[in-house]
């Protein structure tokens, strides 16, 4: 109940109001739910783009990492144990990279947005690989691996901090 009517609050303008909604509906979900749940990830996207609503972006930045991360592992667990019903739900209801989008135009810097693509990419195709080995296809196996090693390199690629403060310290 405490996050829907975070939701109304939020809807209406009643940003202070939403936040405590959402902060009281996260830390009863966090006693009852294990601490990567989908409910808790939604709650931490809620608080994420309220914070950015607020002109909080400190505050809204370490929201919306912490909702990637959870992201993260939820879409791992869908993807591992999930019906596709609960894949396509999942889908559906999931924000994406839209707070990591609005950390990159809010700071300049697009690394956290860029590494959570990546890192995405690379769940959904461990995902097939898994799907397709037990189809059997040695194919489109080697294909996903050859996917795979390329996703790689370009995770263990070291990104330059192009943020408007990285700029001013290496000037």
């Amino acid at each position: 109940i405490l996050k829907k009517l975070g939701i109304v609050y939020d809807d209406i303008g009643e940003l202070d109001q939403a936040e405590l909604l959402f902060k009281g509906a996260l830390k009863n979900f966090q006693r009852i739910l294990r601490k990567e749940h989908p409910v808790i990830m939604q709650l931490t996207q809620h608080l994420a783009a309220l914070k950015f609503d607020q002109g909080q972006i400190p505050e809204a930045v370490a929201f919306a990492k912490e909702a990637q991360r959870l992201a993260k592992q939820v879409l791992t667990d869908i993807l591992s144990f999930g019906t596709e019903h609960q894949r396509l739900a999942y889908q559906a209801r999931s924000y994406r990279y839209d707070l990591l989008a609005r950390v990159a135009n809010e700071t300049g810097y697009a690394t956290p947005l860029a590494n959570a693509i990546l890192q995405n990419k690379g769940i959904v195709l461990d995902s097939l690989m898994e799907d397709y080995q037990l189809a059997g296809n040695p194919q489109i196996k080697e294909d996903v691996q050859e996917i795979k090693w390329q996703l790689m390199k370009l995770l263990m690629t070291v990104h330059q901090d192009n943020s408007k403060a990285a700029k001013a310290r290496r000037a």
